[in-house]
């Protein structure tokens, strides 16, 4: 039985689960996003208007629950 479930979870993350994939592509590490400017979240959502239906409603609720001064 223990077979049964740890097949589809195989299936479900086959690219964890096989070291040596063809798609070596896919694996590459996000470069450059260090060099991105740190913006506000409005500003950072803002070309995700037309993508994500009524995103400023979240951002707004986000930044409601989001101290001004966060701890470290």
């Amino acid at each position: 039985m223990s077979k049964d479930i740890e097949l589809p979870v195989r299936r479900q993350n086959y690219r964890l689960v096989i070291p040596h994939s063809e798609e070596q592509e896919a694996f590459a590490p996000i470069i450059g996003y260090a060099e991105e400017p740190i913006v506000p979240l409005d500003k950072a959502c803002t070309p995700l208007i037309p993508i994500i239906f009524n995103i400023l409603h979240y951002v707004s609720i986000a930044l409601e629950h989001t101290p001004d001064n966060p701890s470290d």
